[in-house]
């Protein structure tokens, strides 16, 4: 697809061959139409007012005649109907590869301006933000493995405004999409390729960059700090755990937080072996630790004002003569024990060496970020995370982040009696509760190992994390969601 060049300024001149992409509101399409293509000395025909002025056309795309410009795209939104912040994002997004197929190399897009459209964005900033994001997310694509890879163009993109205003939200906008595609490509890439070793390699040089300090834990390591979960987890695979931990320290803090995430880099279900329909997904099992790495790493490109310290327990759960068992028990780094029901229910028992790792470095919040149920996705639906937490405070700030990024998340009850679901006669616990709200006793299991007094959450992104048709820049690919979601939490402290 493309590359990308931005040029701002105010009355912005045009090369011959731009194309224009104008957002307009419903309620005065033609109006607003006419007043931004009357600057470039394009006129309307009787056909193109009248799809206008029709609400039924909501976009009208046409090829002006005695004009140097290419095409002419009118967006029409109706922030009465189903608009929502996600708009420009979605339809810039989808409309990437329009652009690349007609050969447009130049593109003028106008930012709509703040009228109904403010009560669904904080500010100018955060909508022309949404509207980058759409552009940089809708050109991605995992190709690395094609014998043919298209050559990627560049398109430059001329956005009016101020330019000490504009370029700021375009910097910070290239940092977090350059981290959801770093995020992205970690998660679609073969398990093959990446094993928790490797994932580890990558990752730690990766963070070199950004002076990110890092450390790893191999297998000798683990069984030193009583890591017996993630070994045990891992150790059925000719390819051993890792846990990978990541600590970026500004200079200045206002927080303190750990980040935690699951790095199953394949997870075949083990002895409880998965069916195979749908298991080469199981490569994006180690979502949650690539999105760890990319929000550090977006975090210390925007020099956030928070220590965060990033955990990611890295394994392969596959089947053979060493792999644990139904049955086993597990004493973890807590010394907690865990009744082995369900080997594929493995997910919990590494992050429940982590989130104990995690409390002894005295953060403010802890929030682990997992692919940890199918369960979630029957409660929930493709396009949500399930939020579980300890904290009303954590709740709250999770839940308007998702609403302002549109990486949604939903609380979901964490009464005590799902305790009851993962009973054991044999150990303190079982890592499978019974067949109903497999989302939340998975969330009782990991609260275990965690510590009432330091804030909590739990994001299972099961559903998300996958590709999905619920928008344009996420049918295709692992999605890396949660990159923007955390990064708009972490600024809000």
């Amino acid at each position: 697809m493309f590359k990308y060049q931005f040029r701002t300024g105010q009355d912005l001149k045009l090369p011959d061959t731009a194309a224009l992409i104008v957002f307009v509101n419903q309620k005065q399409a033609f109006e607003e139409a006419k007043q931004i293509t009357e600057r470039f000395r394009i006129n309307f025909s009787e056909g193109i007012r009248t799809r206008l002025q029709n609400p039924d056309y909501k976009e009208v795309r046409y090829y002006p005649e005695n004009t140097h410009h290419e095409l002419i795209m009118i967006c029409k939104y109706d922030t009465d109907t189903k608009f929502s912040n996600n708009f420009f994002r979605n339809y810039l997004s989808g409309i990437v590869e329009f652009l690349d197929n007609e050969g447009i190399r130049n593109l003028y897009l106008n930012f709509p301006q703040m009228k109904e459209e403010a009560g669904y964005f904080k500010n100018k900033e955060h909508l022309q933000q949404s509207c980058i994001e759409g552009l940089i997310l809708g050109s991605y694509a995992f190709d690395k493995y094609k014998s043919k890879q298209k050559d990627l163009k560049t398109l430059t993109v001329y956005l009016e405004g101020e330019k000490n205003s504009l370029l700021p939200v375009i910097q910070k906008t290239q940092a977090v999409t350059d981290s959801i595609i770093y995020a992205r490509n970690l998660i679609n890439e073969p398990s093959g390729v990446l094993t928790p070793d490797s994932l580890a390699k990558r990752i730690r040089k990766d963070m070199q960059r950004y002076k990110i300090t890092s450390e790893v834990f191999n297998e000798k390591e683990l069984l030193r700090q009583k890591m017996n979960g993630i070994y045990a987890v891992g150790k059925g695979s000719a390819n051993p755990p890792r846990l990978i931990i990541l600590n970026y320290k500004p200079a200045k803090r206002k927080a303190k937080v750990c980040l935690v995430g699951k790095g199953v880099t394949f997870d075949s279900g083990g002895i409880s072996i998965k069916p195979g329909p749908g298991m080469s997904e199981m490569k994006g099992d180690m979502s949650g630790g690539a999105v760890t790495a990319a929000v550090i790493m977006a975090a210390a490109r925007l020099k956030l004002p928070i220590e965060i310290t990033g955990l990611i327990p890295a394994v392969e759960n596959m089947p053979s003569g060493s792999s644990f068992k139904p049955g086993d028990i597990i004493v973890t780094r807590s010394g907690q024990s865990i009744e082995v029901d369900n080997t594929d229910a493995e997910g919990r028992i590494i992050l429940a060496d982590a989130l104990d790792y995690a409390k002894d470095k005295k953060p403010d919040v802890i929030i682990d970020i997992a692919t940890l149920t199918g369960s979630v996705v029957v409660a929930l639906g493709d396009a949500t995370a399930g939020l579980y937490t300890n904290s009303d405070e954590l709740a709250e700030s999770l839940y308007k982040a998702g609403q302002t990024t549109f990486e949604r998340v939903w609380r979901m009850p964490m009464w005590n009696e799902f305790d009851d679901l993962i009973k054991s006669d044999v150990a303190d616990m079982k890592n499978l509760g019974g067949k109903w709200g497999g989302s939340i006793s998975a969330a009782k299991f990991l609260q275990r190992f965690t510590d009432e007094k330091i804030q909590w959450a739990h994001l299972d992104i099961a559903g998300p994390a996958m590709p999905h048709d619920l928008s344009n820049y996420t049918k295709k690919y692992m999605t890396g969601f949660g990159v923007r979601l955390l990064l708009e939490y972490l600024e809000s402290i």
